[in-house]
């Protein structure tokens, strides 16, 4: 089995608006027919932040392969230094295997403030063992009720890995899904640059099912394999 390196954003950019942005009109679409609209969900309290997503399963079929993605988000106990200051966090975890062979993991760590819920950032080591952090600028937050059709941006920051720079982006999008739920999308985008040139991209994407309530569920994610980007649903 090839070894599987996963990108250097991996799915951690979901943890800025719980715990991304070059929208595509396939994935991203905004369209929704009237009967769909008319028996849909009209609007949903935004989830809790950080969000406290539990270990979920998502699979991915390419080229006769089964690829496993197992996903969670969790906040850890007590505080830590993130820029100069003392922090919540929480811990991202991904772990993705081949036709059931030994899982590649990797885990990301979100740093922000409670009372109220203010992202800060994001560290973790990129496959290499290069470690990456981003600094959040200007965090604005999901808005309290997510309604189909509403979309933003919701943070900006820097991007660094040693030597290499760069700048991140997220934002998010509500759709319509069905009588009980709305569809919450995170896309994330870390651009690379190379002195004033632009050399590289990274880009991930998390969609989630959001009730009345503000229960949330992961239902799909995108994740760079080996170069290439695969979906998990």
């Amino acid at each position: 089995m090839k070894k599987l390196l996963l990108s250097s954003a991996v799915l951690a950019l979901t943890a800025c608006g719980g715990s991304g942005m070059n929208y595509s009109s396939s994935s991203m679409s905004m369209s929704a027919s009237t009967s769909t609209m008319a028996t849909s969900l009209q609007s949903a309290s935004a989830p809790q932040e950080p969000f406290n997503i539990p270990a979920t399963q998502l699979s991915a079929m390419v080229n006769g392969n089964t690829y496993t993605l197992v996903y969670s988000e969790t906040a850890n106990t007590g505080t830590t230094s993130f820029d100069g200051q003392q922090a919540n966090s929480s811990t991202i975890s991904v772990a993705i295997s081949e036709n059931g062979g030994t899982p590649v993991m990797e885990t990301t760590t979100a740093y922000y403030l409670l009372s109220p819920y203010t992202p800060l950032g994001i560290s973790g080591t990129a496959a290499g063992g290069i470690a990456y952090q981003i600094m959040f600028n200007n965090p604005t937050g999901l808005p309290a009720m997510l309604t189909p059709g509403e979309s933003g941006q919701l943070v900006s920051g820097n991007f660094s890995a040693g030597t290499i720079t760069g700048t991140f982006t997220q934002n998010y999008m509500v759709t319509a899904n069905n009588a009980s739920t709305v569809t919450l999308t995170l896309s994330g985008n870390v651009m690379l640059m190379g002195g004033s040139t632009m050399n590289d991209s990274a880009v991930s994407q998390t969609t989630f099912t959001v009730d009345a309530t503000g229960n949330i569920k992961l239902v799909s994610a995108e994740v760079t394999i080996n170069g290439m980007m695969y979906t998990f649903m």
